[in-house]
């Protein structure tokens, strides 16, 4: 259905409560948005330097974080299709989450075991 990438996919995800938004973090160090009602790419997000390990929906799908083997994790914003921050470590980052009840608070995992 979609070929936007030009590398290995490593999470795809829906959206809170949808069936038709979702999104897809690469190796090719990009991330993209699509539909699938009707099918179609809606953006990609380009900014990591490195493969694109995860990525986490906000609870009302506005933003979407993501973590990076370039040690960023990075916060978008979804309908404008920009990079709103970036948190730099100093080692490959693995994971990211929003906190349930508060979009203000992530969390963000590298390969050394640590939790930012």
């Amino acid at each position: 259905i979609f070929d936007q990438h030009s590398k290995g996919v490593r999470i795809v995800k829906f959206a809170h409560n949808s069936c038709t938004l979702l999104a897809c973090c690469s190796e090719d160090f990009t991330i993209s948005l699509c539909h699938l009602d009707p099918y179609s790419v809606q953006t990609i997000l380009e900014g990591h330097r490195g493969i694109v390990r995860d990525l986490d929906w906000s609870i009302d799908n506005s933003m979407l974080l993501s973590a990076a083997e370039d040690g960023t994790a990075r916060l978008w914003h979804c309908d404008q299709g920009v990079c709103l921050r970036v948190i730099s470590s100093s080692h490959p980052l693995t994971s990211v989450r929003f906190q349930p009840g508060n979009n203000n608070v992530c969390v963000a995992g590298d390969d050394e075991g640590v939790l930012r």
